[in-house]
This record gives C-alpha cells, structure tokens and sequence, in this order.
C-alpha cells in the first residue's frame, strides 16, 4: 500500500494560488498601477511614485467637485470630477510631475515617475 503524501507539500495549483494571492498583497510586479484619492480637499497620497507605463487612478471620494491640472512636467489635465468619478493618466517619461485642483487652492500635488 503506498504511503499518503507528506502534508507539507502543496499541490502546484495550490502553490500558484498562493503565489499570485502573496504577489497581489505586496504590490505584484506593480503594473497594476496607483490610485490617488481626494477627500478632504486633499490628494491622497498627496506624493506618489509610479513607473514609466504604470497607471495612475484619482478618485473623488467626497462630494465637492475637482479638475485636475498639471503645473508642470507633463500635460494632464481632467474634465471636472464628481462623486465617484475617476481619471486616469499613463506617464510615458521620467520626471517629476507637479499637479493641482484648479477648482480649490492650496490642493496640490506630486507624481514622481521613475523607469
């Protein structure tokens, strides 16, 4: 009679499964890109880091409206976002990317875009 598999190997499926569930809490290879939040009249983060080619996601997580507007390095610019809405913008060079609410002063914000 042969003699049961030790209980300290997982089937492959098992391991793939784990893998995948322990790349997704850790960031994966991060293509997965970053999202930035507004609430309280503010970014958050209000200073992010995203790669080349890594999507970045803004939010509006309260009711006041926002627009989002580059001030400098790179040309981003968002319609007005209500309740809910998103934005989405796909950096394609390295820099540094200063950006603001042009509907409220003072909410300001950083996109440092590496390789």
């Amino acid at each position: 009679m042969p003699s049961p598999a030790p209980r300290h190997l997982a089937s492959p499926l098992a391991a793939i499964v784990l893998a995948t569930l322990l790349a997704s809490a850790c960031g994966g290879d991060g293509d997965a890109g970053v999202r930035i939040g507004m609430h309280d009249l503010q970014f958050d983060p209000r200073d992010a880091t995203v790669r080349v080619g890594q999507s970045v996601e803004w939010t509006n997580d309260e009711d006041a409206p926002h627009k989002l507007a580059a001030t400098a390095g790179a040309n981003l610019h968002s319609q007005t976002l209500g309740p809910d809405d998103t934005f989405t913008f796909t950096p394609n060079q390295v820099g540094t990317i200063s950006y603001v609410c042009t509907l409220h002063p003072g909410m300001t914000a950083t996109l440092r875009v590496t390789e």
